[in-house]
């Protein structure tokens, strides 16, 4: 706080606790249109299993190397090929699987 005002940070913050505590959702917008559109999506996704929303992951191990690795800020699906071609994928996933041991 700064001169007995209060930031909009903590004001959120408390009225996000507030929704917490009360089991209640909170939807912030810029405009009408877009708060139309986040409660559209949330109506038709209301009575929908959770896993519907979570993104599809391949299991295939170069899909899975590339979804490891693209968490990585600055890596993206390009540079993951080209460290995999690059770093022979057998010798990489050789190395993954080998056990961690202190000398």
């Amino acid at each position: 706080m700064t001169g007995g005002r209060r930031n909009t940070y903590d004001v959120l913050n408390d009225l996000a606790r507030i929704c917490i505590l009360a089991d209640c959702t909170l939807i912030l917008a810029w405009s009408f249109e877009e708060t139309a559109r986040y409660l559209e999506t949330y109506k038709m996704y209301e009575n929908k299993p959770a896993d519907i929303l979570k993104e599809k992951v391949e299991q295939d191990y170069i899909s899975k190397v590339t979804d490891c690795l693209t968490t990585v800020k600055s890596v993206n699906r390009t540079d993951c090929i080209t460290l995999i071609s690059t770093f022979k994928a057998r010798s990489l996933q050789a190395t993954f699987q080998e056990p961690f041991l202190r000398n």
